[in-house]
């Protein structure tokens, strides 16, 4: 079940505007699901939050489902930066060949040098070219300071929302279509047995127990579904970082952009075969391992260090440095 606001102003005439209302839970107790496309407004809106209070009632808040319309720019702008990463690794690759393979001998020396164990010094020259190969998100790190700020602003709001939500601080252009929408609205939450005549406390006892509805349940729905604004889904995270899984295969299969054998021998692997058996699993365990955890970290980091309206501005910098370091 989609319903709009919009909906409302024309399918109610003023004088047939109360039956219609009364009709509105019979209609929405036939719906298998509502999706809520969530903005900054959207619980400010009385009709909204009747709509809510409708379905929750027939249908139990685990049937509601959330969606904040900042999701899709947000991902969007995520893929974006992450395709342009993906494509200044390839000019890398263009204009040094082979140059991660090529690395391995020298860094490794480097790394004994330093007192490493030798069972552990390929660890750690793959180690280092791996995160030396990060630096192609240094010029993506500044636009995501900003996009993933206003994610993170726009996720806590929507939470406090849901926390402090109260009905009747909802707003609607007319006052007798609040008279109507809060009427039935303690007609749903009345309980069992209770007669139709209301006192006034009664009818808020009515509204509060609504408002416990959003509070809890249907937060905590929200909180199952996508997460505290500290987290991301993972399928997100994947979904974000498409652009580089698919540059992944071009990275394997092409060798580095070099020829073949070179990248064997410089590597140090016995064959071709087990070279690029190791490229594959690397590159599977950052796609499924590392790559999920970056926008978790940045998110936390920005929480952390994220400037205020009254910040200094060394907390803004701060955050600027999160984005470099995740």
């Amino acid at each position: 079940m989609i319903l709009g606001v919009e909906a409302f102003t024309h399918m109610f005439v003023l004088n047939t505007l109360e039956p219609k209302v009364e009709c509105l839970p019979v209609f929405v107790a036939n719906s298998n699901e509502m999706l809520v496309l969530w903005d900054d407004t959207y619980f400010q809106r009385l009709w909204c939050n009747m709509e809510v209070a409708c379905f929750i009632k027939h249908a139990g808040p685990e049937r509601v489902r959330f969606l904040p319309l900042w999701i899709a720019p947000w991902l969007l702008s995520s893929m974006l930066l992450d395709l342009i990463s993906a494509t200044i690794f390839e000019v890398l690759e263009l204009s040094f060949p082979n140059w991660s393979m090529a690395w391995v001998a020298q860094v490794e020396a480097a790394v004994l040098a330093l007192g490493s164990p030798p069972e552990l010094t390929r660890f750690f020259a793959a180690f280092f070219i791996w995160m030396f190969s990060g630096l192609c998100y240094l010029p993506s790190s500044v636009p995501s300071f900003f996009s993933f700020r206003a994610r993170l602003r726009s996720h806590t709001l929507l939470l406090e929302q849901m926390s402090s939500f109260r009905v009747q601080e909802a707003k609607c252009t007319e006052e007798w279509d609040r008279q109507l929408i809060e009427a039935q609205v303690v007609e749903l939450y009345r309980d069992t047995g209770k007669s139709a005549e209301v006192e006034e406390h009664e009818h808020q006892h009515e509204l509060e127990r609504f408002n416990s509805y959003i509070q809890g349940p249907l937060r905590k729905v929200v909180l199952k579904s996508i997460g505290d604004e500290l987290s991301v889904p993972y399928h997100l995270c994947l979904i974000a970082y498409l652009p580089m899984t698919f540059y992944s295969a071009v990275n394997v299969l092409g060798c580095d952009n070099g020829p073949c054998m070179r990248s064997v021998k410089e590597g140090g692997f016995s064959s071709l075969e087990l070279y690029l058996m190791v490229q594959a699993v690397a590159w599977l365990l950052c796609m499924l391992l590392a790559f999920p955890m970056t926008h978790p970290t940045l998110l936390f980091l920005l929480h952390k260090f994220s400037p205020s309206d009254d910040s200094t501005s060394s907390s803004t910098f701060a955050a600027l440095i999160s984005c470099l370091v995740a």
